[in-house]
């Protein structure tokens, strides 16, 4: 299923995805959170390790895949992503 034209930024389909989430339309959400954090957004790379560290949006528990979107949300300067690569190193 395609998003809506308006999400080719990364900046609206955060906005968008968020929406969605919240909607609990989970597939929707997923795909635009990814959308963005591939595009470099910190916050949407945190969703998408929120949603791997708990399982959430029909997507299976992997830390591993968490740890990786966190990193690369701490590496765009995300405080979030960062408390969060500190919490799961304890």
């Amino acid at each position: 299923m395609e998003p809506p034209e308006d999400t080719q930024s990364p900046e609206a389909a955060l906005i968008v995805a968020n929406k969605y989430y919240k909607e609990k339309q989970y597939d929707r959400a997923l795909q635009l959170f990814r959308r963005a954090a591939e595009a470099g957004i910190g916050e949407a790379a945190v969703s998408m390790g929120l949603m791997y560290a708990g399982g959430l949006c029909g997507l299976p528990k992997d830390i591993a895949r968490a740890v990786s979107w966190y990193r690369k949300a701490a590496q765009l300067g995300d405080t979030a992503a960062q408390k969060a690569l500190k919490r799961l190193a304890r």
